[in-house]
This record gives structure tokens, sequence and C-alpha cells, in this order.
């Protein structure tokens, strides 16, 4: 036991006088280090600002304007670049340590590599929707080239690559066969294949969607089992979400191949009722209330001139029909259905004035007197 002691007692006392020497023979090291990252936090900020005001100034001159406050995320990499580059070159100039550990400068510059490559990966990565926006303001209303929802397409497509190159680059550093990966990969991509076929069809129907356009972000749409607005078009799927507030997630597949109906892209809408008068309507009254109906159609603004169409259609089982038909300017729900009520309050009134009445279905029962005696 007092071995043990005396041999723990020693290795202390050896590794503290090992400290003590490396912090003597390496002090001005450590306080340049220290100094260095000291620094390195108090001036990131300057920095990172400096190279924005850089970048905004060029971009100003060019017809990619982005606004200032749209470079925000350069600040992250930027800092981190400026703290990386600082404190790798306040290791490299410690001769005396680098030349006692070799090893040391071999780490160091692989974590400076590292360290650089992940700055610039994120930035270009963060960089991607500010260029799709800069691009955005280029565009031209009839270019498929720049139509909105093919900016979105081509930003998550160019973000999935840059995040494959990063992986490999990584790999890379670490030592890794980035030719042998690959390989393996390309020998593997018959299997994959086989196996992400619904994947693969879901892919190219949404190139469909985007090269055909038969609706973007923002869109109500509609086909024979679903009907909501556009939310997302991604690789494999379309987010579609409905007037009950639920979110539908159908695959690209299904939508490329289906008959959809964009009331989105409408400019008028049609309408069309019926409504029923009692069959002791005087001929008249019937004239009237139809010339006013179409009076006060023709004079709503919400209605498209010369599409009001009023006439008396049919003579129905239990009321006189007239036919009321006209195409409105508004075409979400929420306006159509403010025109529509607007209307029937006028109907009604036009009706009520005219001392007519609305029929409901009913039966009328004709009972013949036999007046013949037996």
């Amino acid at each position: 036991m007092e071995k043990l002691i005396n041999f723990l007692s020693s290795s202390l006392n050896s590794l503290i006088y090992g400290i003590y020497d490396f912090f003597v023979m390496y002090f001005s090291s450590v306080i340049v280090l220290a100094v260095s990252f000291i620094a390195a936090q108090i001036f990131k900020g300057y920095f990172a600002g400096f190279i924005i005001n850089v970048f905004h100034r060029l971009l100003s001159r060019t017809r990619l304007r982005v606004e200032k406050d749209s470079m925000e995320f350069l600040k992250k990499p930027l800092k981190l670049i400026f703290i990386s580059t600082v404190m790798f070159f306040a290791f490299i100039t410690q001769k005396n340590l680098m030349a006692e550990y070799p090893l040391l400068l071999s780490l160091v510059i692989r974590i400076y590599r590292l360290a650089m490559i992940l700055c610039i990966i994120y930035f270009i990565y963060a960089a991607v929707p500010v260029i799709m926006s800069a691009f955005n303001r280029l565009k031209h209303p009839d270019s498929i080239l720049f139509d909105d929802t093919l900016l979105i397409f081509f930003a998550k497509i160019i973000k999935a690559v840059i995040v494959i190159i990063a992986v490999l680059i990584v790999l890379g550093e670490f030592g890794v066969n980035i030719n042998g990966l690959i390989t393996g990969v390309g020998l593997g991509g018959l299997t994959f294949a086989l196996a992400a076929q619904d994947t693969a069809s879901n892919i190219f129907g949404g190139l469909v969607i985007i090269s055909d356009k038969p609706f973007a972000v923002g869109d109500w749409i509609q086909t024979a089992s679903i009907e909501g607005t556009v939310e997302d078009i991604s690789f494999r799927s379309t987010r579609i979400r409905t007037f009950d507030d639920a979110l539908l997630v159908v695959p690209n597949s299904t939508l490329s191949s289906a008959s959809i109906t964009n009331w989105s892209k409408m400019n008028k809408r049609k309408v069309k009722f019926n409504i029923g008068l009692t069959y002791n309507t005087a001929p008249s009254q019937v004239k009237n209330i139809i010339a006013d109906i179409e009076t006060f159609l023709n004079s709503h603004k919400d209605i498209v001139s010369d599409t009001p169409l009023v006439k008396l259609d049919e003579f129905g089982s239990s009321s006189l029909n007239i036919m009321v038909m006209f195409f409105t300017s508004q075409t979400s729900l929420a306006e159509l259905k403010r025109v529509r009520e607007e209307i029937n309050y006028e109907i009604l009134d036009v009706v009520h004035r005219h001392e007519s009445s609305f029929a409901f279905p009913s039966t009328s029962v004709y009972m013949e007197k036999n007046l013949n005696n037996t």
C-alpha cells in the first residue's frame, strides 16, 4: 500500500512539474493564443459587417439587387471564418511549439481546412434562398425558367446537392476513399432503382407539374377527390391545405395523371340558378320581376356586363321557373358568396314588391262531382 501511495505521489509530482515546465517553456505561445482568441471574439462582428457591406455594394451595381437585411445569413459563417483564420495563424507562428509537436501542426492544418470547408458550404447553402429571391425580381411574366414554383423546386434540388457534396468532402478529409464509395453506390444503383420506382415516378411527376404548370403554390385546385390550396411542391409530393384546414400530402405521380381544375386561374365565374314563382302570378308580374332582376344584375359592380340572362325558363310541376345566369368577376369562394347573398336579397325584395311569392313543392287534388242519378 505504501508503494502504491509513493507511486501515485511521484506520478502526480511528475505531471505537475511537466505542466509547469510546459507552461514556462511555452508561456509566450499560450499568451499569444489567448490574446488571439480574445481579439478574434472582439473583432469578428466588425469583420462580418465589413464583408457584408462590400458584398452589398458590389451587388447594388448589378441587376441582382439584394436587400442588406436579407444578407444577415452571412454573419455566422463569416465570424467562424474569421475566428478560425486568426487562431490558425496564431498556432503556426509558434515555431517552438510546432517544432516540438509536429503532429500538432498537421492536426491544426486539418481542423482549419475542415472548418473552412464547412463554413463555405454553410454560406452557399444559406445563400440559395437569397439568390433565388434575387432572380425572382428579374423574372418575366411569361418565363417558365423564373416561375415561382420552379424557383422553389430548384432551390430544394440545389440544397440537396450541396448537402451531398458536403458529406463527400468531409468524408474525404477523414481519409475515406470517395472514389470507392461512389463506385459502390453505382453498383448498388440498380437495386436502389428497383426499390425506389415509386419515388422516381413521383419525382418525374413533380417535373411534369413544374413544366406544364397546371397549378402553382397558393393556387386553389380541385380534382375528383381533392380540393384545397397548394402549400408546397416537393420532390415526391404536393401539400394541399383543404378548406377544413386539413393538410393532404398527395404523391406527384397521382396529381400529374389527374384531371385538375384550377379555380385560381379563372378570370370570371359562372353563376346559374332557378327561382320558382307560384302559378297565380300574372304574366305582367312575371315580366316586371324578370326586368327588375335583369336591371339590378346589369348595374352590379361585381357582375360582368352583358352577361346576365334572366328568362322564364319552364313550367314546373308546382312553379313558374325563372332561370338566372351571369358571370361574376369575383372568383374566390368568400367573395362569390357575398355577391350571391346581395343578389338573393334583391330577388326577395323584387318578388315581394310585385306582390308575388315563391312556390314550394305542392300537389293539388281536384274532385269531380258525379251528377248522374242512379
